[in-house]
């Protein structure tokens, strides 16, 4: 797993290294995106056929309904996916709705993710995606999550603020505590998101 993660880690940073090129981004700029250090991870998911619940047990349990995992954008700076051939996932389009993101032999899914659409002002947006259910096998995947260090602040980056800052600048370990908690309880409110942070604009 350790080597994965090695692996993972290189093709992330030469994946972030476009995107700074695609930017025209300083050496300053870069390395606050990037950083020496991160808390990145590698997960293994199993998506079992219908609802893992047995019936009997899913009293006061939101059902399954239409996804296996709903729909949502990653926190951290990019997403690196692996998926066996089994499908499911699904990124929503502007213009198009929900769109299959079929598998792809020798590919692995980009996702960009929340700090990425803060840092770049909104010139690069985070990718809503969600995972349908299962009904002929179980699907696998290997997300590998490029996130920030625990203690760095996000904040758009001053060479995409020509026209102002969209976001004020927050923290990358309060918005996860603030990510996970909702993503354990339900208050009757949104989760918070990245847009949470965005400054108001004023209309004259």
């Amino acid at each position: 797993m350790s080597e994965l993660f090695d692996e993972f880690s290189a093709l992330a940073d030469q994946t972030l290294g476009l995107i700074h090129q695609a930017l025209h981004l300083s050496e300053e700029s870069r390395q606050k995106m990037m950083g020496s250090r991160h808390g990145s991870m590698v997960r293994l998911n199993q998506y079992p056929i219908g609802d893992p619940v047995p019936e009997h047990e899913r009293s006061g349990l939101a059902d399954l309904g239409e996804t296996a995992l709903g729909y949502h954008t990653d926190p951290g700076t990019i997403t690196l996916l692996l998926q066996d051939n089994t499908g499911g996932l699904q990124a929503e389009s502007r213009d198009h709705g929900w769109i299959d993101v079929p598998p792809t032999e020798g590919t692995i899914v980009i996702n960009l993710g929340d700090c990425m659409q803060a840092w770049t002002n909104d010139q690069y947006r985070a990718a809503i995606h969600r995972v349908v259910p299962m009904t002929q096998k179980r699907r696998f995947s290997i997300p590998y999550f490029q996130n920030p260090f625990r203690d760095s602040t996000i904040e758009p980056i001053a060479e995409l603020c020509v026209d102002g800052a969209r976001y004020r600048p927050f923290s990358w370990r309060e918005f996860m505590a603030a990510r996970s908690y909702d993503n354990f309880t339900d208050l009757g409110t949104d989760d918070t998101q990245v847009t949470d942070f965005r400054i108001p604009t004023v209309s004259t």
